[in-house]
């Protein structure tokens, strides 16, 4: 297995659980190999070749290398739906991969005309949508609410699953906060044991002076539904902050 670069989650960030992914996947599956992200050549396209009894999968990458193996998996990203929204008839121009700009009202270049969810990027969540939304209507009538995109929970449905709330190890690392970290792994579980799903983990980020929670990180086995309840830690802790004296 080589694993020589650790692809960026959507928020642009390397994810905090990409290696223990790769041992995932390798637990199950021998000679794996990542590369993420990698550009692969337009002139030299995945072919298939026959290689004995076998169809060998080829792709040709910039550098000018070659990748032969039984399966290729190319995942090439999102792109927003928006080819048929007539941008062009109301002068609105949108960004590579038809993602519209919009400023922190989330209004687009023709100030009457807003864009919510994922037809704006990241974090291109339900739950963000809802939440922008709520907050594009509030400006138009007047009432402009504060929104923290960092705090509406991210979850991944894929096996296993990964959920994200609040700031990652990187970004307090670079904002110089000081932080502590609290981790439970399932394998230690009773119930993970006995399903038989020890992949996994919950991680919580803390302000060493403060224990203010600043991040809560978890996948494995309903990673999503574990997330719920810590919705509720979340939720508790930014009532705390508005009320310090409760």
């Amino acid at each position: 297995m080589r694993a020589d670069c650790l692809g960026p989650r959507s928020s642009g960030q390397p994810t905090t659980t990409a290696p223990a992914l790769i041992g995932h996947v390798t637990s199950h599956q021998r000679h794996v190999f990542f590369s993420l992200p990698t550009s692969f050549n337009d002139e030299r396209r995945s072919k298939s070749i026959p290689s004995g009894r076998v169809e060998t999968a080829v792709g040709g990458l910039r550098s000018g290398k070659q990748l032969r193996t039984d399966v290729l998996l190319f995942a090439i990203g999102r792109a927003a739906n928006s080819d048929d929204l007539g941008l062009q008839e109301v002068g609105i121009e949108p960004r590579k991969r038809g993602y519209l700009e919009v400023n922190e009202n989330f209004q687009t270049s023709q100030p009457h005309i807003y864009a919510v969810g994922d037809v704006v990027g990241y974090p291109s969540l339900a739950s963000a949508a809802y939440v922008q939304g709520r907050f594009a209507a509030g400006v138009i009538v007047g009432d402009r609410a504060e929104v923290e995109l960092s705090e509406i929970p991210t979850g991944i449905y894929t096996s296993p699953e990964i959920s994200s709330l609040g700031r990652t190890e990187r970004e307090l690392t670079d904002r110089s906060i000081p932080y502590e970290v609290g981790q439970s792994h399932f394998h230690s579980l009773a119930r993970a044991q006995i399903t038989g799903q020890t992949v996994g983990m919950l991680k919580l980020l803390f302000h060493r002076e403060t224990l203010e929670i600043l991040g809560i990180h978890c996948f494995g086995a309903n990673a999503s539904a574990i997330f719920t309840s810590a919705r509720r830690l979340w939720l508790r802790r930014a009532r705390a902050t508005a009320s310090p004296g409760s």
